[in-house]
């Protein structure tokens, strides 16, 4: 019998990596596995090369994003459940046409690569667990969904990060044989707190260790802001950074079309003036590495210098302290602290009022890049009650927890788990009236039914409509659509009942099916998503296997070579 080949990969926004289980006789290790380039954490970056459809993924492709911003495509995460495409010069005329979802292909093709050579494989993995943020809708995990398809996966299960985390957590105390001493009443709660490079998740686990063989751990609630990170913290230094540029220089209008090009690029995901977009990718380098100086000192007076390039010799110096940094965090620190206390409220509800209070909560553990910012982690203090734990290795942990999640679906008793929903989904009638049918904590896999009464209409049968966030009312919510059931059937008249059943599966995606009770007949003809055609997966799948090795990137553009590293 074969080795199963089980392979995780954290899918980030910044940077992206993966993890294989090995199996051994004590159970099994997980191995994070290197880029081409030697690194863990591989840039989650593509670049493009003029005249044709080649591209190469990490950090070479970071390299490129100076001098080819037009050609260079970074953060593209955030994207991915919108209908947002951008297109690439390839040979004279002709343009190729890119979009998150294809773009994000690319880059899990290079972590399939690296998987490959890794594990020494003869072809590249057709399994894969890719992990997603925790709040991530029904349109964006249909996007991760489509973009492992189209790198070659015929199989992919989605985790949610923070669960991820938890069960890397987890499983390294058992492996080390932690776990008692951790929990020694053989149950717990552990909070995990998320914040990458584009997105922040909250989730609380609930642990039962009686069998210390095959610890249980069950998701309790799911909570976040899907487009917060410190992608925004670095956006926020950038056009800090310009504003106290232009008043000491108010001479240089390239500062203020600077300004409007920051916010283009927040809107669309590229800047169409290519100067502009060289000299915007320069200034977010230039931030990211002022707001990791400012994160990494104590003193809340420290001052750190920001460098404006600003095209040719000219530069701009800007200082701007931590305290000036806080400043700026200040309405994310309010929103990331608002989801604390409806995560406490959701957590009430869905434990029946056992987890009342933070202080009942075992252990917190910070995952992600911007939880070393002391702002972040003194907010966690003040509203937890209690330091969080310092022994979980923050950028790893995700990719990790996925390839173990990988181990668990192939039968190996390494834990038993749980999910639930973090959204509620429902039905809105013909009046606009919304009836929750899988109502939010739920536990999937699960199936959900409700009745739906056939409205009068003179033309078309109106569809079914179903939502997304049907009954929330937190933090940026509003019920969203996420689905359109059709359905013609020339028995059923006004009033007749149909029975819709809302499923979700093991990766957290809904399932929609109709029939008419009476007759057992499913009346479905059509469920609307916003996805990939057939047509555009084959092209997309096609056009994936452009991508070239790291030294023929660098071959390409020699004599940018310096730059760029210079850039890196």
């Amino acid at each position: 019998m074969s080795t199963p080949i089980l392979c995780g990969i954290d899918l980030g926004t910044t940077n992206t990596l993966a993890a294989h289980f090995v199996i051994t006789s004590g159970g099994g290790e997980v191995h994070l596995i290197e880029s081409a380039e030697g690194d863990l954490l591989m840039p989650s970056v593509v670049h493009f090369y003029p005249g044709s459809k080649e591209y190469c993924v990490g950090r070479s492709a970071l390299g490129f994003a100076l001098n080819h911003p037009d050609r260079t495509f970074r953060w593209v995460k955030r994207y991915i459940g919108k209908n947002i495409t951008w297109a690439v010069e390839i040979d004279g005329n002709e343009l190729l046409e890119v979009n998150a979802r294809t773009i994000s292909a690319r880059i899990l093709k290079e972590a399939l690569k690296n998987a490959r050579r890794e594990m020494r494989l003869p072809e590249l993995p057709t399994e894969a667990v890719i992990s997603v943020p925790a709040y991530f809708s029904e349109q964006e995990r249909v996007g991760t969904k489509e973009a492992a398809e189209v790198a070659g996966l015929q199989r992919c299960r989605l985790i949610e990060e923070p669960t991820a985390a938890i069960f890397e957590f987890i499983y390294e105390l058992k492996r080390l044989g932690q776990l008692t001493t951790r929990f020694p009443s053989g149950r717990g709660h552990v909070l995990v707190f998320d914040l990458g490079g584009g997105t922040f998740d909250v989730s609380v686990a609930r642990l039962d260790l009686t069998n210390p063989g095959e610890p249980r751990v069950q998701i309790v609630a799911n909570n976040g802001i899907r487009d917060l990170g410190g992608y925004n913290f670095d956006m926020e230094l950038l056009k800090y950074g310009l504003k106290l540029a232009s008043k000491s220089s108010p001479n240089l209008p390239i500062l203020g079309e600077l300004l409007v090009a920051a916010e283009e690029l927040d809107i669309d995901g590229k800047i169409s003036d290519r100067e502009h977009a060289s000299l915007i990718s320069n200034a977010l380098i230039s931030a990211e590495a002022c707001k990791q100086r400012l994160s990494s000192v104590p003193r809340r007076e420290i001052t750190q210098q920001f460098t404006l390039y600003l095209g040719g010799a000219a530069q701009q110096y800007v200082d701007i302290s931590r305290g000036e940094f806080e400043d700026l965090l200040a309405p994310y620190l309010a929103r990331i602290k608002g989801v604390l206390q409806e995560t406490l409220a959701i957590l009430q509800d869905n434990t029946n009022g056992e987890i009342s209070r933070w202080e009942q909560l075992d252990e917190v553990i910070l995952v992600g890049g911007s939880t070393r910012i002391p702002a972040i982690r003194d907010l966690i203090q003040e509203v937890i009650g209690f330091a969080p734990s310092e022994d979980v290795r923050k950028d790893l942990v995700v990719a990790k927890g996925a390839a173990i999640q990988a181990a668990i679906d192939a039968g190996l008793p390494v834990l038993q788990v749980a999910r639930c929903t973090s959204y509620d989904y429902g039905i809105v009638d013909p009046n606009g009236t919304t009836k929750v049918v899988i109502p939010r904590g739920s536990q999937y896999p699960s199936q959900h039914k409700a009745k739906y009464k056939v409205p009068f209409s003179l033309t078309t049968r109106l569809p079914i409509t179903i939502v997304e966030n049907a009954g929330h009312t937190g933090d940026q919510a509003h019920a969203k659509v996420i689905k359109e059931v059709s359905y013609f059937h020339p028995l059923l008249l006004t009033g007749d009942e149909l029975e819709v059943t809302c499923s979700i599966d093991e990766s957290g995606l809904m399932k929609v099916f109709v029939e008419d009770p009476r007759s057992g007949e499913a009346v479905e003809s059509s469920i609307k998503d916003i996805s990939m055609t057939d047509d555009e997966k084959a092209q997309a799948r096609q056009d994936v296997e452009e991508g070239i090795s790291p030294h023929d990137a660098w071959n390409r553009y020699e004599p940018d070579r310096d730059e760029a590293d210079g850039a890196l």
